[in-house]
């Protein structure tokens, strides 16, 4: 690029090869998503090494094993499930696990929330109501739809709609379920445009104008106020934080637009 591409921003863009590239290669350095200060850390590794290994039985027996030890389900997500998921990817980028091996695990433990739904799903009316999406082709699915999971527990009237779905049919899906609050997903950066489009499209559609719309993400993990730089009203770091951020922005006026949803 330095000796062949003439452009007015090729110095941007070598920044940006430049960071791509000391990321890539300092991610083997990174810590790991499970450590020992974390509550459930010896399950949330054997749970892990157990994935790993293609051993499904013994990892679902380790979550059916601190069930009967008495940890809420919730806790499961939070404490084994969303790490495990986070590290999984951080071995794949740095290359020390094929993608059949992430594609896998993260099948593996879609199975397991899914054997979970009869031990905690319930109706309670609740008058609050969750739109969750995925932008354009993502196929990283299993956060949000943990994070959805999370909201239904907390009482939420919640709808997945997950990925693949034409913006049209988002904000058909809001005004049909009359959504209080929209999420969504973003895995990939090279997404982040298709997700403020989206948001463009929820801000001026006359149906759809007043309601919330958060964001969450490795993008957003990364750069935590990117949400601003797109349009959303604010974002959170995980599911668990999510809730008491839709929360904050229901109670916010209607003329509020934007909200930090990090909080110390």
């Amino acid at each position: 690029m330095e000796e062949e591409f003439d452009h007015p921003s090729k110095a941007l863009l070598l920044e940006y090869l430049e960071m791509g590239i000391y990321r890539t290669t300092h991610m083997e350095s990174q810590a790991g998503y499970i450590n020992e200060s974390m509550p459930y850390a010896d399950a949330a590794q054997s749970y892990l090494q157990c994935l790993l290994e293609n051993k499904r039985k013994e990892a679902f027996e380790i979550i059916e094993a601190l069930l009967e030890a008495g940890v809420t389900i919730r806790d499961i997500y939070r404490y084994i499930f969303q790490p495990t998921q986070y590290e999984i990817g951080r071995l794949w980028q740095c290359h020390r696990i094929s993608v059949g091996q992430e594609h896998f695990c993260t099948a593996a433990t879609q199975s397991f929330i899914s054997r979970l739904y009869s031990r905690w799903l319930i109706h309670t009316g609740q008058d609050k109501k969750l739109v969750a999406t995925c932008v354009g082709s993502e196929q990283h699915e299993i956060g949000l739809r943990m994070l959805t999971d999370v909201f239904e527990m907390e009482g939420w009237d919640t709808h997945y709609l997950g990925a693949n779905v034409p913006n049209g049919s988002v904000i058909e899906a809001i005004e049909r379920h009359q959504g209080d609050v929209v999420a969504i997903s973003v895995t990939m950066t090279y997404h982040l445009h298709l997700a403020k489009e989206l948001i463009h499209l929820i801000r001026h559609h006359p149906a759809t104008a007043h309601v919330k719309i958060m964001v969450g993400g490795y993008p957003f993990n990364i750069d935590q106020e990117l949400w601003k730089t797109i349009g959303a009203d604010g974002y959170a770091p995980g599911a668990d934080e999510a809730v008491a951020v839709a929360e904050q922005l229901l109670s916010q006026p209607a003329t509020c637009n934007y909200l930090d949803m990090v909080r110390d």
